[in-house]
């Protein structure tokens, strides 16, 4: 009898996992299991979908943290998996800048779209991987133009690419007139992104 009430009193009193909690009708119960929670998607989908504010900004908060690999809670197998599922700008924008491994950032980079964040990632990344990919997504000529003084400081093969770019771009608007309004299409649609 005292070994059924003891059971059922540790049942009754073990916190619930928080994969249960997060879908609890009570925002605070989600907002302290959360928190705990390192399953990627879900974490996405509460960030995504999550009725409270709380809820989905402390989503973020964590995913943001496990990403750049804050806890060591994931493998880097889970990470580059969850960042590719991912399409959060603002959550990549941080992985971008912030996550400690190159290819969690060169994964982010590639999903990113705003160029300020992309010509800030070609200059001041540590790795030339990221730093590349970065500047092969930037396809407006004034901000490769931009770039070019401020890479040739540290990089001058990257400076050199920047111009051959930038030349390359303008050569093809030349030559296509619809192609300028489209380049210049394509880079405010980039701008307002970011």
């Amino acid at each position: 009898m005292l070994r059924r009430l003891l059971g059922r009193l540790r049942t009754e009193t073990s916190p619930t996992p928080p994969e249960q909690a997060c879908a609890d009708a009570d925002p605070a119960v989600r907002l302290a299991a959360v928190r705990r929670l390192s399953d990627l998607g879900r974490l996405l989908q509460l960030r995504r979908d999550d009725t409270d504010d709380r809820v989905r900004e402390a989503a973020a908060e964590r995913l943001r943290m496990l990403f750049i690999g804050g806890d060591g809670s994931l493998t880097m197998a889970q990470r580059l998996a969850g960042l590719q599922a991912c399409t959060d700008a603002t959550l990549l924008a941080h992985v971008a800048r912030r996550a400690r491994e190159a290819e969690l950032r060169l994964v982010a980079v590639r999903g990113v779209s705003g160029e300020r964040l992309l010509a800030e990632v070609a200059v001041e990344d540590t790795n030339i991987r990221v730093r590349l990919a970065a500047l092969e997504r930037i396809t407006s000529p004034e901000r490769l133009a931009e770039l070019e003084p401020l890479l040739r400081q540290s990089d001058e093969r990257l400076a050199r690419l920047a111009r051959y770019r930038h030349d390359s771009l303008v050569r093809a608007c030349r030559r296509e007139p619809g192609l300028s309004g489209k380049v210049e299409e394509a880079t405010a649609r980039r701008r307002i992104a970011g």
